[in-house]
């Protein structure tokens, strides 16, 4: 009869124990003057958009959630949805103008009780954000033996850049629409068709959790800025009577034979008097647009020596063989100042030059002006036909 009474006591016991911790699993949807709280919204993530904003939570596990109302600005906007029966979480699109935001969201049951309310931030980005956002600017376009490369300017990451949409007519014919990341300046295009225009938009996310992806406007890059890099092995040399002439082996062709660093290029014959001038042939009439130049640098003659200082570009479809500057307009004069040695240095052209094939460099004055002799090792031309 003990035993019997102990083990009625024991299970009472443990009963009132079980329906405690069960008691402990609702608290949050109890209170003691018998008002009941469903179970509220959990672990809300929220997402911008463009005039819009998303909204995606574990779906509760209370049976009694019916209904989910968001409010924002202070509760005088809201928009109310049924939860789905058949899905894991829940996930809401609200379409609302540009701006910051604070959200409630709430639960409800079929009988209005509600759950308490849970606050999140949020962002919609718009048309302002967008009039703020520029297409990335390309540096450089010039076609080298058949490829056109691309040099970009650095890429907007401040705002979110992401890459390019890149459009492009290939030697098929066919218009091409590629991606370029944002991370590549330099961009090499092997099957381009010569004498196309390209098009091009950049595309942005505006934050982290972005779920839009942002589009400038297309811009048009007119084949006509696209510059070709003189093809070097139709360079030819001229010797006019009043030409300066070379010394040492190093002769005037080395300056278009590819080799930047210390081999040959061009030399003039010592204790030279300035100016000193020599001419080639391009093989075919082109406007001039850029020009780099590589100096030599053995010995330490970098920005030091025979490297040119001061110089003048003339170009001529006509040269007379006595070498008179009538037949010659000159382009532009030039200053050479401190560079990435190894990239060589870019000069520019004014922009309008007509095209000429016979092109002459003067040197007025060297880096070194002690120096009497001129040296040029390397040099690249690019134009438009």
């Amino acid at each position: 009869m003990i035993k019997k009474i102990f083990y009625i006591l024991f299970s009472l016991f443990f009963m009132a124990v079980s329906c405690g911790k069960m008691d402990d699993a609702y608290k949050e949807f109890i209170v003691p003057e018998g008002i009941v709280y469903v179970q509220k919204p959990t672990d809300v993530d929220v997402f911008s958009g463009f005039k819009r904003v998303k909204f995606v939570w574990i779906k509760p596990v209370d049976p009694n959630v019916v209904t989910t109302r968001i409010y924002w600005n202070n509760y005088t906007d809201s928009v109310e949805f049924t939860n789905p029966t058949h899905a894991d979480t829940i996930s809401y699109l609200l379409n609302v103008p540009e701006g910051f935001y604070s959200f409630n969201i709430k639960n409800f049951d079929s009988e209005g009780n509600t759950s308490i309310p849970v606050e999140v931030q949020g962002r919609a980005y718009g048309d302002l954000l967008l009039e703020t956002l520029s297409n990335r600017l390309i540096k450089d376009a010039l076609i080298s033996q058949d490829n056109l490369n691309l040099i970009w300017n650095d890429a907007d990451l401040y705002n979110g850049s992401i890459g390019q949409e890149f459009s492009y007519t290939d030697i098929q014919g066919n218009r091409k629409n590629i991606f370029l990341p944002a991370s590549e300046s330099n961009t090499e295009i092997s099957d381009y068709k010569h004498g196309t225009d390209l098009s091009y938009r950049t595309l942005f996310l505006a934050d982290s959790t972005s779920i839009d992806t942002l589009k400038t406007e297309f811009t048009i890059y007119a084949s006509s800025n696209i510059l070709i890099r003189l093809d070097k092995s139709k360079f030819k040399e001229v010797w006019l009577d009043n030409d300066s002439r070379t010394a040492h082996g190093w002769e005037l062709r080395y300056i278009w034979d590819g080799r930047t660093d210390e081999g040959r290029g061009y030399h003039s014959p010592d204790l030279l008097p300035t100016p000193v001038h020599v001419t080639f042939d391009t093989g075919t009439p082109s406007s001039l647009k850029q020009m780099r130049m590589w100096q030599r640098t053995a010995w330490n003659t970098a920005f030091g020596a025979g490297n040119p200082k001061t110089f003048s570009v003339w170009g001529s479809n006509n040269p007379t063989q006595d070498g008179s500057w009538d037949a010659w307009i000159k382009l532009a004069d030039f200053v050479s100042e401190r560079h990435t040695v190894s990239e060589g240095e870019l000069f520019v052209f004014p922009s309008t030059l007509p095209a000429f094939r016979y092109y002459r460099i003067q040197v007025n004055t060297v880096w070194d002006p002690n120096n009497k002799s001129v040296q040029i090792m390397e040099i690249d031309l690019y134009g438009t036909m």
